[in-house]
């Protein structure tokens, strides 16, 4: 965890060492937990400007499919139902 204008960040790409199996393994397991006592969750989705204008779009016309979203692959990361689910406020 760093310290950041008062706040505590804990950004699982940089706390978690990816090349140690079990240590990630370990924080893995743990996410749920630190999820849910965060008062705020914020999700990078990266740079695919199809998620881009997905975004755009949605808030404006809130009918759009969101097949093309849905294909991003945040979505196929293992915890991100740990994310949604678990967070008292996510921002995407």
């Amino acid at each position: 965890r760093e310290k950041y204008n008062g706040r505590w960040l804990w950004i699982d790409a940089i706390c978690i060492n990816q090349e140690d199996t079990n240590g990630r393994n370990c924080q893995v397991q743990q996410m749920g937990d630190i999820y849910w006592e965060a008062t705020q969750v914020l999700s990078w989705l990266g740079t695919n400007r199809h998620t881009s204008w997905f975004l755009k779009t949605i808030r404006e016309n809130p009918e759009v499919s969101p097949n093309f979203f849905l294909a991003n692959e945040y979505w196929k990361r293992a915890w991100i139902t740990q994310e949604i689910v678990k967070a008292r406020k996510i921002i995407l």
